[in-house]
């Protein structure tokens, strides 16, 4: 699970970007790497190891420049070190990317590519999209073309943070499958993986749907199908988490604070909710077949869920992680089938898939989630949210 955090205003660039990146140490990371533009050209430094470890020794805090992206990786392909962290750049080093996801048919487009005389210098699958976007933008009429072009060539997931020397204005950010929130601030933008990356700045959100990207400069923004190219409206919304909610409040670790902090997380759920909670009880009456999907933590909470649902409703629900869903039930999901799918970030992948094979198959879908605004939220019939703020702490 990488983290980016992307930025284009007045400010120094890698200042924003190297906090940002330590607000998403939380989503885990083996290496990590800035981008920068001043004057036309890009600047890169990056490598494998820790974030403070890496600002010291690199520099990172002297980079030049008003527009950057910094990423923080966490391996799949090609194994933790210097030359595989991001960003990753083309043969002209005239663009540079990062990327969250994983793309499925990197091998053969990396052949293809290679065939076409481009010399690559990592293992991952990342590099082969800044290699494709340069193949394109040979005969594409913009850059902005060239992009599209190559990333509708891509299978898989990807969130990506896009630069280009050639383009010192704006830069791109594209969703597909993993996560990515836009910071929308008054001279200045922000793009990023998770809120707490830019909070610091400005509260207001736009969170990018699948198959979409946004063309972000300082003072404006853009976005748009990826399919299509078409101009899409999407609502700001604004966040009540304030900066102090993802500190750590004088605990010596964040799972501590958020352990002591259960009580009132407890009462902001139920209090917030009235209404929601009583539509969503109404419902819930209405089913005998009744699933509760989930990954990791939030799976140990369905499970504590079924008890409450044993001693409280006499139902039995079946609890189930997300990824085995379909495999185990997909055949017995119907009309008369309820799904309560949890997920704190509604990201989860696994989550998101079986709540999407259960709409399919024409179940009513209830999603509990922190995050507003997020994926699971827009997929789901009915949403309850926890209003439990950032979680940092995971577990």
């Amino acid at each position: 699970m990488c983290g980016i955090i992307g930025y284009i205003g007045d400010r120094a660039a890698c200042e924003v970007i190297v906090k940002g990146l330590k607000r998403l140490e939380y989503r885990g990371y083996d290496s990590a790497g800035v981008v920068t533009e001043d004057g036309g050209k890009l600047f890169i430094k990056k490598g494998a190891g820790a974030i403070d470890e890496l600002t010291e020794k690199l520099g990172l805090l002297e980079m030049p420049g008003k527009r950057g992206i910094g990423h923080t990786r966490w391996a799949t392909h090609g194994v933790p070190s210097d030359v595989n962290a991001h960003p990753h750049t083309d043969c002209t080093g005239r663009i540079a990317l990062v990327h969250n996801g994983i793309i499925e048919n990197f091998a053969e487009i990396r052949e293809h590519l290679l065939s076409r005389g481009h010399a690559f210098k990592s293992d991952t699958d990342t590099e082969v999209i800044a290699h494709l976007i340069e193949e394109e933008l040979k005969s594409a009429p913009s850059f902005e073309d060239a992009m599209r072009n190559a990333l509708l060539k891509l299978r898989g997931s990807f969130a990506l943070g896009i630069i280009y020397a050639g383009e010192p204005d704006r830069f791109y950010f594209v969703r597909n499958e993993s996560p990515l929130v836009l910071g929308i601030g008054d001279g200045e933008n922000f793009a990023a993986s998770d809120v707490p990356a830019f909070l610091e700045y400005t509260n207001r959100a736009i969170f990018l749907d699948d198959g979409e990207y946004a063309v972000i400069g300082k003072d404006f923004y853009v976005i748009k199908k990826l399919a299509t190219g078409e101009v899409v409206e999407k609502p700001v919304q604004e966040i009540e988490w304030t900066l102090e909610m993802a500190e750590k409040s004088g605990y010596p670790h964040f799972m501590l604070k958020e352990i002591y902090e259960q009580p009132m997380a407890i009462k902001d759920a139920i209090h917030g909710n009235i209404d929601a909670v009583k539509k969503a009880a109404e419902e819930i009456a209405r089913y005998e077949k009744i699933f509760i999907i989930a990954m990791g933590t939030s799976y140990h909470a369905g499970l504590v869920g079924r008890y409450l649902f044993q001693r409280l409703a006499k139902r039995v629900p079946i609890v189930e992680d997300a990824s085995e869903f379909r495999y185990e039930f997909e055949d017995l999901i119907d009309e008369d089938t309820l799904v309560i799918a949890i997920t704190q970030s509604g990201e989860t992948a696994d989550t998101l898939a079986a709540m999407k094979l259960a709409k399919k198959r024409g179940a009513k879908v209830l999603a509990i989630v922190n995050v507003v605004g997020s994926m699971a939220t827009r997929v789901a019939d009915m949403t309850l949210y926890t209003h439990a703020g950032p979680e940092i702490g995971v577990a």
